[in-house]
């Protein structure tokens, strides 16, 4: 619950996972100049699994995470825009 609050008021509206199952899409209001301050925030070691086109996010391979561990990402980093 706590993911989907912080999302939708980061404009992200929403999050799914590829057919194959290995990638995550967030589909967002986000502009591109938005969205290169986004992509500005991420960790360096998840930097390149992000891409951005037309209102729509991908994250290469997140999904082969645990559950848990994808939340607890994408809370942080959606979380980082809040502050």
């Amino acid at each position: 619950m706590e993911l989907k609050l912080v999302a939708r008021k980061v404009g992200v509206f929403r999050i799914y996972a590829s057919e194959d199952g290995r990638d995550l899409f967030l589909d967002s209001k986000l502009t591109d100049s938005l969205w290169e301050l986004l992509h500005a925030k991420i960790p360096i070691e998840f930097y390149y699994r992000f891409s951005f086109e037309k209102g729509k996010i991908k994250i290469t391979s997140l999904a082969l995470l645990p559950g848990d561990k994808q939340v607890h990402f994408l809370i942080e980093w959606l979380g980082c825009f809040l502050t």
